[in-house]
C-alpha cells in the first residue's frame, strides 16, 4: 500500500463495527480513498440507543431513528497530518470522496437542507435496520493495489458507454425532451430528483443545485454550458 491514512488502524476498527453490507460499501469506499492519497478520519460508525438519546437532546440530531443505531451509517472529517480539517469539506479532495460515496449508494448529509451534517454518510440497503451483522469486528483486509489493477483491466473489455446532454439553458419551468434527459443524469449521479418526467420543478432545481455546489460554479440550479460539462465529465468517467 503506497498511501497509508495517519487513523488507518482507527478506521478499519470503526469500518468493522458496520453492518455487513454497508461495511462491504464502506471499505470499496476507504479503498477507493486510499489509492487516491485521500487522508480522512472515520471518527464513528456504530452508536448505542442512550448515545443518540444524549445527541438528539443537546441538538446534536434531530432523530432518534439514526443509521448509526443500526450500523448503516459513518462520520468521517477530512485530515491534514494529525489536523482534523472540520471545515475542510468543500475542498476538492473532500468533493471527490463524497462523490464516490454516492456512487456507491451512499447519502450524504451535506446534501440535507433540513439538518447539514456534512460528517455523515448513511447506506439504506434495504432500508432503516436492514442490515445484518455476521461479520460485526472481523479484521478487515483491503484489496491489494494488484489486484485492483486486475479488476481495472477485466472492465475495460467492456464497451463503455458513452453519455451525451442536450445543449441551451433549462431552469425552473422548462419542458420537454431535454429536461427529461438531465432528470435522468442527474439520478443516475445519485443526485436524486425524482421521477424523470421532463417537467423542471422543486425537485430538479434542488437536485442540480446540490451537483453544482460539488462539481461546478456557480451554484444557481440553472443548467447551461457549465454544468452540462461538469456533469458530462462524471457520467463519462
Amino acid at each position: 500500500m503506497d498511501f497509508t491514512p495517519t487513523y488507518h488502524e482507527r478506521n478499519l476498527e470503526n469500518i468493522a463495527q458496520l453492518g455487513d453490507n454497508t461495511k462491504d460499501k464502506a471499505i470499496e469506499w476507504y479503498q477507493y480513498l486510499i489509492e487516491n492519497k485521500i487522508d480522512i478520519l472515520i471518527y464513528e460508525t456504530i452508536r448505542s440507543e442512550a448515545t443518540q438519546k444524549a445527541n438528539f437532546a443537546k441538538g446534536a440530531s434531530q432523530t432518534m431513528k439514526s443509521y448509526h443505531i443500526v450500523g448503516q451509517a459513518l462520520d468521517f472529517v477530512p485530515v491534514d497530518g494529525k489536523t482534523t480539517l472540520w471545515n475542510g469539506y468543500g475542498s476538492a479532495e473532500a468533493k471527490k470522496a463524497i462523490s464516490y460515496a454516492k456512487k456507491l449508494g451512499f447519502e450524504w448529509g451535506g446534501d440535507w437542507s433540513s439538518f447539514v451534517d456534512k460528517p455523515h454518510l448513511e447506506y439504506a440497503y434495504k432500508g432503516y435496520g436492514t442490515d445484518t451483522f455476521k461479520t460485526k469486528g472481523n479484521k478487515i483486509t483491503l484489496v491489494t493495489k494488484k489486484a485492483t489493477t486486475v479488476k481495472t483491466e477485466t472492465k475495460t473489455e467492456t464497451k463503455k458507454t458513452t453519455y451525451t446532454l442536450p445543449t441551451g439553458t433549462y431552469k425552473k419551468g422548462s419542458k420537454g425532451t431535454a429536461v427529461k434527459q438531465i432528470q435522468e443524469a442527474l439520478n443516475k449521479l445519485y443526485f436524486k430528483c425524482g421521477t424523470a418526467d421532463g417537467i423542471w420543478g422543486a425537485k430538479t432545481e434542488d437536485a442540480l443545485r446540490r451537483f453544482q455546489s460539488v462539481h461546478c460554479n456557480p451554484v444557481d440550479g440553472i443548467y447551461g454550458k457549465n454544468t452540462r460539462a461538469a456533469m458530462l465529465k462524471q457520467l463519462n468517467k
